[in-house]
């Protein structure tokens, strides 16, 4: 009798649980096509800086056509699909580890970002999405201005709020 080699390397703690509904779908003849059940979920790394943020995703033996990045309602989705040409048994192989079948990979957007601005590259099976901050996100300096006791010439705040907040009022009073 032939054992397969187990690898358990990068194995989800549903894993175990997924090969044993298999195994008795098998059994009762009743396989499905486990491509079409099991979605993966693309490696990703994040970087930020000053200017924005870099993703990047893992998506080797894709091209961009395979892929569509939405970004809607403060959310950004990166969908698609990662499709086997022929299947397993077809093919001769006795063992396949790579995952096939859709993807769908969603992240809040930061409010310090514009979606319109996103930007996105794909070269050598790795997508590359960068958010960039928005200029109104960016620090600024505000500078603090001292009032001469000599001169007056800068009209303090409380005096330029209350003198505003009343003519704000005598328009107001006026329109009656």
């Amino acid at each position: 009798m032939r054992r397969e080699m187990t690898s358990y390397r990068n194995r989800g703690p549903w894993d175990l649980f997924r090969e044993m509904d298999e195994l008795f779908n098998q059994l009762n003849g009743t396989s499905t096509d486990r491509e079409s059940q099991v979605a993966f979920a693309p490696a990703t790394d994040i970087r930020e800086n000053e200017s924005g943020y870099l993703m990047a995703f893992d998506l080797p033996g894709l091209s961009e056509k395979d892929v569509k990045i939405e970004a809607k309602d403060g959310l950004l989705t990166i969908h698609g699909e990662r499709k086997r040409e022929t299947t397993a048994s077809d093919a001769g192989w006795t063992r396949t580890e790579r995952t096939f079948g859709r993807f769908h990979r969603s992240f809040s957007l930061p409010t310090d970002v514009d979606p319109k601005q996103i930007e996105a590259q794909f070269e050598n099976g790795e997508l590359q999405l960068f958010l960039p901050k928005s200029e109104i996100a960016k620090p600024v300096s505000v500078p603090i201005r001292v009032q001469s006791k000599d001169t007056g010439e800068v009209k303090g705040l409380m005096e330029r709020f209350f003198s505003s907040k009343d003519k704000t009022e005598t328009k107001g009073d006026q329109k009656h």
